[in-house]
C-alpha cells in the first residue's frame, strides 16, 4: 500500500525572504545599511544635509521616518534642537522587525515623542491624510513598491516636505555590492561550501590521536583537504587583488571557524554552524542584489519621483565624508498649485 509523502517545506516568497534578511541584519545592531564600510552614524555632507533639513522644521513638527531600519535619521533628529527644544514628534516605520537599541538610552521625557512601528508597509501606512510636516528616508524608500511615494505624498500635509538619500547606480555601496557578487559567484564555482561540508567529518576525527592516525591513511580525506587548501591559496590571491575584499575574507574566516568547530565540538555542532553560515551568506547576497536592483541613474530617479509632486524640488549627487559618491540627495517641498 502506497502512502502520500508529506509536503515539503514551503519556500518563502520573495517578500518574506526580504523581510527575513533585513530583520536579521537589524537584529545585529547595525545603525545603517552600510555598516561594513562606515562605522557609527554617517558624518560629513550626509549629516549636514539632514541637519539643514531639521533646522527648517516648524515647531512641534510631526515627522515620518520611512523605511527606517535601525533609525539613524531619527537618532540624528533626536539630538537636534528641533526635537529637544522645539518639540518635534517622530513616527519611524519599517517593513522589517526592528527595535533600534539606541532608543533605550533616550531620556524618559523624550522617549514618548518617538514611536517605532515594525512590520509596517510604506505602501499602506496607518496614518491619516495630511498627518506629517516632514517625511525622511535614508537609503530605504527606494526599496519599497511603486505605490510608496504616492502613499507618502498622501500622509504629508499640503506644504509638507519630503527628503531622501537614494542609491545612485555609481555610488560606492553599489560598486561594493557588484564586486562582492562576483566574489560570491567565484566561491560558488569553486564549490567551497560543499567541500567544507565534506571536510567536517574528517576534521572531527582529527581531534584525537587515533583519528589523526587514521586520517593519514584516508586518501579521499587528504585529497579533499588538498583541494580546500588550494582554493584558500587562490582566495588569498583574489583578496590581495580586490578593491573590496571583505566578502572573501569573511567567507574564509567563517568557513575556517566551521571546521574548527568540528574539531572542538564534533560533527553535529559543525553542521549547525555551517547551516547558520549558509543562511547568513544567502541573506547578505539578497541584500546586495536588492541594493543593485534599486539603485537609480538620473532618468530612473526622475521617473520614480513623479508621484511626489511638489512646487520646489532639488536633486543632486551627494558624497560620503571620504569623497566617494554616496547617492542622490532629494528634497521635494509643497504641492503644486
Amino acid at each position: 500500500m502506497s502512502t502520500i509523502p508529506p509536503p515539503g517545506p514551503t519556500l518563502p516568497s520573495a517578500r518574506e525572504a526580504r523581510v527575513d534578511s533585513w530583520s536579521s541584519y537589524w537584529r545585529g545592531g547595525a545603525l545603517h545599511s552600510c555598516a561594513g564600510s562606515f562605522s557609527g552614524n554617517y558624518a560629513g555632507s550626509l549629516r549636514e544635509f539632514w541637519e539643514a533639513r531639521f533646522a527648517q522644521l516648524p515647531d512641534a513638527a510631526r515627522v515620518l521616518d520611512a523605511c527606517c531600519g535601525n533609525a539613524p535619521l531619527s537618532q540624528l533628529l533626536c539630538a537636534h534642537e528641533a526635537f529637544r527644544e522645539r518639540g518635534a514628534q517622530i513616527d519611524a516605520v519599517d517593513l522589517a522587525e526592528i527595535a533600534p537599541p539606541w532608543i533605550a538610552a533616550m531620556p524618559a521625557g523624550e522617549r514618548g515623542r518617538l514611536q517605532v512601528h515594525a512590520r509596517v508597509d510604506v505602501e499602506l501606512l496607518p496614518f491619516d491624510e495630511g498627518s506629517f510636516d516632514f517625511c525622511m528616508s535614508q537609503f530605504g524608500v527606494e526599496y519599497a513598491g511603486a505605490a510608496a511615494l504616492a502613499e507618502l505624498r498622501r500622509v504629508l500635509r499640503p506644504e509638507g516636505v519630503f527628503a531622501a538619500l537614494v542609491h545612485h547606480i555609481d555610488a560606492l555601496p553599489v560598486r561594493i555590492a557588484r564586486e562582492e557578487l562576483t566574489h560570491a559567484e567565484w566561491i560558488e564555482a569553486q564549490g567551497l561550501p560543499e567541500i567544507v561540508a565534506r571536510l567536517i567529518e574528517p576534521m572531527a576525527r582529527s581531534a584525537t590521536a587515533e583519528g589523526q592516525q587514521a586520517l593519514r591513511r584516508d586518501a579521499a580525506a587528504n585529497d579533499l583537504r588538498a583541494r580546500f587548501n588550494g582554493i584558500l591559496e587562490q582566495m588569498q590571491q583574489r583578496i590581495e587583488g580586490a578593491l573590496f575584499p571583505d566578502l572573501l575574507a569573511e567567507t574564509r574566516d567563517g568557513l575556517m571557524a566551521v571546521l574548527q568547530r568540528a574539531r572542538l565540538a564534533g560533527v553535529e555542532a559543525a553542521d549547525n554552524a555551517l547551516g547558520h553560515w549558509r543562511q547568513e551568506h544567502a541573506r547578505s547576497l539578497l541584500r546586495q542584489r536588492e541594493l543593485i536592483e534599486h539603485a537609480r541613474d538620473r532618468e530612473a530617479l526622475e521617473t520614480w519621483l513623479e508621484p511626489m509632486a511638489g512646487k520646489d524640488r532639488e536633486v543632486r549627487p551627494i558624497s560620503f565624508a571620504n569623497g566617494e559618491l554616496a547617492g542622490w540627495a532629494v528634497v521635494v517641498g509643497g504641492r503644486p498649485g
